[in-house]
């Protein structure tokens, strides 16, 4: 064994057995949000989608073809 791959296998353990001592941080849901309180917004969005589909061999559809019109529209506060 060389002296590097000892060096890689001693590093290995010593983050091993430390990485349970790593701790986790738990954060607030939008904690560092940088909005102006009360403030409000309108959004919308449109999504077009089409191509072939592709199905179970064993289900009888030829030529499948898909179609996706989609419109959404969001408030937020």
């Amino acid at each position: 064994m060389t002296v590097s791959s000892a060096l890689r296998v001693l590093l290995g353990t010593a983050v091993f057995l430390h990485a349970a001592a790593a701790g986790a941080q738990e954060l607030e849901p939008r904690a560092y949000s940088n909005l102006p309180m009360g403030l409000n917004f309108v959004g919308a969005g449109y999504l077009h989608s089409q191509g072939g589909l592709a199905t179970d061999p064993s289900v009888p559809l030829t030529d499948a073809h898909l179609k996706i019109d989609t419109a959404v529209f969001a408030y937020v506060r």
